[in-house]
């Protein structure tokens, strides 16, 4: 069953949004991108008065939803996409565990190596800690460069850490 977080939390009893306990808080506008963070404006009012205030709610850039791997682990299997550029990015927080990301073919097997060569196996990058809003995988012996307006997959394998989001540029 999915674990779901309030949007936006009720207000504290007494609190200018809270509007005595009848208060109704509605969108004043859109969402807004700003630097790192999404922004979502908010009225307070009630029904005797239209607008009783002005306020903001905010949380990191892609942070909506997130695939969540607790001390035991998880792997993610991408569905196909096509490469468009050299670099992965993530927006990840691994603070209290790692990442790792293998390229894999359409059938969710690991490509052949960056190289072309016998070998049949691709490592997985390098570990990824800490909480990032843009990190770009590192592999060893490679980047995503050869790979650019081909279908692959991505296996993430997560150990206590979210994943937000990830994109090639």
């Amino acid at each position: 069953m999915a674990k779901r977080a309030t949007f936006l939390e009720p207000a504290a009893e007494g609190a200018w949004d809270d509007y005595y306990g009848s208060g109704y808080v509605r969108p004043a506008t859109g969402l807004f991108v700003v630097g790192d963070q999404v922004r979502f404006y908010y009225s307070g009012s009630s029904a005797q008065e239209p607008l009783y205030g002005m306020g903001m709610a905010s949380w990191r850039r892609d942070g909506f939803v997130s695939l969540s791997a607790g001390p035991q682990g998880g792997e993610l299997l991408t569905r196909s996409f096509i490469i468009d550029g050299p670099e992965l990015h993530l927006n990840i927080d691994a603070s209290a565990g790692e990442a790792t990301v293998q390229l894999c073919n359409l059938q969710g097997k690991p490509t052949l190596s960056w190289y072309w060569e016998d070998r049949e196996e691709n490592f997985p990058s390098e570990p990824i800690r800490g909480d990032h809003l843009d990190v770009v995988v590192r592999w060893e012996d490679g980047d995503l460069a050869k790979w650019i307006g081909k279908p692959v997959t991505l296996r993430i394998r997560l150990k206590n850490a979210d994943l937000y989001s990830f994109w090639t540029t």
